[in-house]
């Protein structure tokens, strides 16, 4: 019985997720599952407090969703077809697209990294923002899938914003905090769960703006 009732849960909340991004004003949704709950996959509604999506000199698009302790940041080439949605494949994150906060930032472009496609997402501190966790996509193989993004052909746009398509698998990186704020942080990311997934995502009519 608690079988069935956790499957009809997940449905309401997919069906819910997607009817919000058919009508609502433009906004980024998903399904994830809870970073501080590593028993099981217990999936939950995700929708950030804030969205943003810049576009580097027209060739590399980043999308970004904050709340007040998360970020999470998709980085992909920025390729619009007519008629047909473009699908790309995640893989491994560019270190020197990475801050020292172990997010990414809009350096600038070079030509040898302009097809590369990740995503990151951190987790914060509530009471001094210092970062406690670092979840980041690698290369695929034959066990792992990092996620695909998908970008609606130009007939599904509306001008000056970008809407299409996710689901983002993250590993959590054992290194990206080696100096703790305190023996309970420490605790804190040895409890998190390893995996973040994204799944049923969707990006809706986003304002798109040139990197700074």
């Amino acid at each position: 019985m608690k079988n069935i009732l956790a499957i009809l849960a997940t449905c309401i909340l997919l069906l819910s997720c997607q009817n919000e991004v058919e009508t609502s004003d433009p906004g980024m949704h998903a399904l994830t599952n809870n970073e501080e709950y590593q028993g099981a996959f217990k999936f939950e509604n995700w929708r950030p407090e804030f969205i943003y999506a810049t576009l580097a000199n027209e060739q590399v698009l980043q999308l970004r969703g904050e709340t007040d302790t998360t970020r999470f940041t998709i980085r992909v080439p920025y390729r619009v077809d007519p008629e047909q949605d473009n699908v790309i494949v995640l893989g491994a994150v560019i270190n020197e697209q990475v801050n020292e906060q172990g997010e990414m930032e809009a350096n600038e472009l070079k030509p040898s990294n302009a097809d590369a496609a990740y995503a990151i997402y951190t987790l914060r501190d509530k009471f001094d923002r210092s970062l406690v966790a670092r979840y980041t996509t690698h290369e695929p193989d034959a066990l792992n899938n990092y996620g695909r993004v998908v970008i609606y052909s130009a007939e599904k746009q509306t001008p000056g914003s970008i809407s299409g398509e996710f689901f983002v698998n993250l590993d959590i990186d054992p290194n990206s905090n080696s100096e703790y704020a305190n023996d309970k942080q420490k605790e804190r990311f040895e409890k998190l769960a390893k995996k973040k997934e994204f799944t049923k995502g969707f990006y809706f009519q986003i304002p798109l703006y040139a990197a700074q």
